[in-house]
């Protein structure tokens, strides 16, 4: 049963890892041609795009959060493991479990507060290119969510070794 979960996991974790690497890509090819095309009307032809800052920047907090993502699976995120690493098998997998729980937990919180906050935004529009900032805000929860997706993970593949399972 735990390893058919952990697998299954597993397997939404790399995809939405998959997934979530291809969009930030994206993301971050788009906000730089923005921003060169803005420093090129700017400078050359003397007009300044209006949308471009604003554009550039919800990019830029959609790609943040989804690369959040990407370094919480992979890892990235820093954490003082001084103790932990010096514990015993079974220890260092209980402390694992706690953490993963309380990450899990954390991030269950913004996901939803997130949504909330972009569903209470849905009205207003951003000012230079008049998009509902429901889109915007989205980033928080959605990103919440993939990180919750690989906190999930991580929590099922410590309660497998806890289990004795083989993980």
């Amino acid at each position: 049963m735990v390893t058919h979960l952990l697998r299954w996991i597993s397997k939404l974790s790399d995809g939405l890892d998959r997934l979530a690497r291809g969009v930030v890509v994206i993301l971050l090819a788009a906000m730089s041609v923005i921003l060169i095309a803005q420093v090129f009307f700017r400078y050359v032809l003397q007009h300044s795009l209006p949308w471009s800052e604003e554009i550039a920047r919800y990019l830029f907090v959609w790609a943040s959060m989804l690369g959040a993502g990407i370094a919480l699976r992979l890892r990235f995120h820093p954490g003082l493991t001084l103790l932990v690493d010096h514990l015993p098998g079974r220890w260092r997998a209980l402390v694992g479990v706690l953490a993963n729980g309380l990450v899990l937990v954390l991030l269950l919180v913004v996901a939803r507060e997130g949504f909330l906050i972009a569903r209470m935004n849905a009205w207003q529009r951003s000012p230079a290119v008049g998009i509902p900032m429901m889109y915007p805000y989205a980033a928080v929860w959605v990103g919440a969510l993939v990180m919750a997706v690989h906190a999930l993970r991580f929590l099922v593949h410590e309660l497998a070794s806890l289990a004795g399972t083989r993980a």
